[in-house]
């Protein structure tokens, strides 16, 4: 009852639409994926939605094109191009990427819960699988997750996925570093992070986003990088968005989508 009259007084003195799974506060990644910054969340575009999404910080470009053809599943196609940079003294200059994200769980009275896969035909490096849930209360949109490969920067714990199966041990390692995604290495590695963030609806215009990043930065030879990530975004028109971000505390960065 507590909770109920909490969450009542809430909604009444900051009364704005409901963020949950709203395409007027919620946006798409620097993965082109439904989410915070640089990670996801459990919000998922309208059915049938078609979006398009360009992001530009100093050295990366992407560009993206995200849909949700059914109610369970958002899908998205990216292009991420690089400038000067080596992993590995190998150079990477750009590659293609798909993922994919399903519902598992809609928010009701517990949060929404999905789980994705990101570039799972791009090279093995930037590829990361996760799962994550979101709450929302009254202008806050909260969201928690447990992210593997390119979301294990932090190697907070253990993976958890061994004591089921040992294959989950060994994510796959190669000389050469653009080889494909391996679907065996789903989930798997030694270890595990923690992500989440809020997103906060200052007004029908503007939100803020606050962001615990895990995301892998593989061009930054920075040790102690921030997992800081934040930003504010524009919302005001109907159909564009724009986003201008602080990354781990030492990139800015913009983004633009189109509904």
């Amino acid at each position: 009852m507590l909770y109920r009259i909490i969450k009542l007084f809430l909604l009444l003195v900051l009364p704005l639409d409901s963020l949950s799974d709203s395409m007027k506060f919620n946006s798409f990644n620097t993965n082109g994926v439904m989410g915070l910054i640089n990670t996801p969340t459990a919000r998922m575009p309208d059915t049938y939605t078609v979006s398009l999404t360009t992001f530009k910080s100093e050295n990366t470009t992407m560009s993206g094109i995200t849909f949700n053809a059914f109610n369970m599943v958002e899908m998205s196609f990216t292009k991420t191009s690089y400038e000067d940079n080596l992993y590995n003294n190998v150079e990477v200059n750009e590659f293609n990427g798909s993922n994919i994200k399903f519902r598992v769980k809609e928010e009701g009275r517990f949060p929404a819960i999905v789980v994705g896969l990101n570039n799972i035909d791009g090279p093995a490096f930037s590829s990361s699988e996760y799962i994550v849930a979101s709450y929302g209360l009254a202008n806050f949109d909260f969201s928690l997750g447990f992210g593997w490969g390119a979301l294990d920067r932090n190697k907070d714990f253990s993976n958890r996925l061994i004591d089921i199966d040992d294959n989950f041990r060994k994510r796959g390692q190669s000389n050469n570093i653009l080889i494909d995604t391996d679907s065996d290495h789903f989930f798997s590695g030694e270890t595990a992070s923690i992500f989440g963030g809020i997103n906060y609806a200052i007004n029908n215009n503007f939100l803020l986003k606050l962001e615990y990043d895990s995301h892998e930065d593989f061009f930054n030879s920075n040790e102690n990088l921030s997992n800081l990530t934040y930003g504010f975004e524009f919302i005001g028109f109907r159909n564009f968005n724009f986003g201008l971000y602080s990354l781990k505390g030492e990139k800015v960065s913009i983004r633009a989508s189109y509904v």
